[in-house]
């Protein structure tokens, strides 16, 4: 006897909207080819003939935003400033330039960075048991023009970080990828070139 045929059902558009929103967080072969490229040119950004000076204010504004909020412990916020397809990098090599090639502090994507948010709420993230208490200064920044609408923003930063009994710096500086929104901006990427990127790094759990 013939087996009768299984019929699947045709997926529903929010299924299908669900399926497309995952293959965008998804990490694949273009995202990382798209990151391998931002940090080639992050690391020959020494030419200032490019510098923008009309969106730089706007930009210095958005980047004091959001050490504020991360100062403030405010991760629920600081996520509504991510894109959908927003990748974090923190390379473990000062001259790393493909992620699937060096070792890295943190690689994360949006939702992880979700999943630490949460963690760090939830008080079982025993790294952040007390949680650290940050100061953050931003200094040097500078606004250049990418392709497509996206600024691309340097800056150098220091961060004091407390968890006590312990007080540690962390210096270094990082390139954000910003793409404009409802006259705002999401972070699309964040690449983060810390100094003693190569030596062992104390307790930076908490968001750089």
């Amino acid at each position: 006897m013939s087996e009768t045929p299984t019929i699947k059902a045709k997926p529903s558009a929010t299924d299908q909207g669900t399926a497309a929103k995952e293959s965008v967080l998804r990490l694949d072969t273009d995202i990382y080819k798209a990151v391998t490229a931002g940090a080639k040119q992050a690391r020959l950004r020494f030419d200032a003939s490019n510098v923008l000076g009309a969106e730089k204010q706007q930009v210095e504004s958005f980047l004091y935003r959001e050490a504020r909020l991360l100062d403030g412990k405010r991760y629920r916020d600081w996520i509504a400033l991510l894109s959908d397809d927003f990748i974090y990098w923190i390379p473990a090599s000062p001259d790393a330039i493909d992620p699937r090639l060096e070792g890295a502090v943190n690689f994360d994507d949006r939702r992880r960075m979700i999943d630490r948010v949460t963690l760090i709420e939830t008080n079982i993230q025993w790294a952040q048991v007390p949680p650290s208490r940050t100061c953050r200064m931003l200094g040097n920044i500078e606004v250049f023009a990418g392709s497509g609408g996206i600024l691309h923003a340097r800056s150098n930063f220091t961060i004091w970080e407390y968890r006590r009994p312990h007080t540690q710096s962390f210096v270094g500086w990082q390139e954000h990828e910003l793409v404009a929104k409802n006259e705002d901006f999401l972070i699309k990427k964040k690449l983060i070139g810390l100094l003693d990127c190569d030596q062992p790094q104390g307790n930076n759990t908490f968001i750089l």
